[in-house]
């Protein structure tokens, strides 16, 4: 049998050693736990009660944190820490299950300041107008009535007398939705005038709008319609 030239000694103690160190770095990483936490149960939506400054201390809600793990052993905390200050605004807490290998996985839970009476999202403490949920603020029409302004005239139904009407606020001579013009300036508005451009009369006569219904002689016939407008006789 011969024996190996150098070369092939090389090779064969070349393959032998990264054979080798492909088992240990194998072997190294068959024992790492790369496999985060599972959290069955996350810690429920919270309402907490409001002081007289309308803030509520954030209490420690671990315990409603369930998770599982491989390892057997899971450490649950949460961000912001209890005792933080909660506002009106509320605030969401995370919280984090890590295992013995610093894996980790995450839930997420909404806190709010109660009571909330209308149920709009704004804590009593923080609402001008606690029992209307569309409000939170009295506005121009109080709790309880809307602000709308229905023909956007700037003044909003509840004290408008004309809701449907930009042009009027209050119904007026003419009432809603006609305007209270008076054409000619006689002091009844068009809406109840039978001649509206002519100042000096509000109805037609015998004689029409436009036209006097004199009667110079007196004899019962208005000039218009009066051959000798000057002759009682004729």
């Amino acid at each position: 049998m011969r024996g190996l030239s150098l070369p092939d000694t090389i090779l064969r103690a070349t393959s032998a050693w990264i054979a080798c160190a492909v088992l240990l770095v194998s072997s190294a990483f068959a024992g790492v736990d790369t496999t985060p936490p599972v959290i069955t149960t996350c810690a429920p939506n919270t309402v907490i009660p409001a002081d007289g400054n309308c803030m509520g201390s954030l209490p420690d809600l671990t315990g409603s944190v369930v998770a599982t793990d491989d390892s057997g052993m899971v450490t649950i905390t949460q961000s912001p820490i209890p005792g933080t200050l909660v506002g009106a605004s509320g605030l969401v807490v995370t919280f984090t299950a890590t295992d013995p290998s610093s894996n980790t996985a995450t839930c997420t839970a909404n806190i709010t300041l109660g009571p909330d009476t209308d149920g709009d999202g704004t804590p009593d403490c923080n609402d001008g107008c606690p029992m209307d949920p569309a409000k939170i603020a009295p506005g121009v029409c109080g709790c309880g009535v809307a602000d709308t302004d229905t023909d956007n005239d700037g003044t909003p139904d509840c004290n408008d007398g004309c809701p449907n009407d930009p042009n009027k606020i209050l119904a007026g001579v003419c009432g809603c939705g006609t305007p209270d013009t008076d054409t000619d300036g006689d002091g009844t508005a068009d809406c109840h005038d039978g001649c509206p451009t002519d100042p000096a009369k509000i109805a037609p006569g015998l004689c029409g709008c436009g036209v006097a219904d004199t009667d110079s002689d007196g004899d019962g016939v208005p000039n218009c319609n009066d051959g000798c407008p000057n002759d009682p006789n004729k």
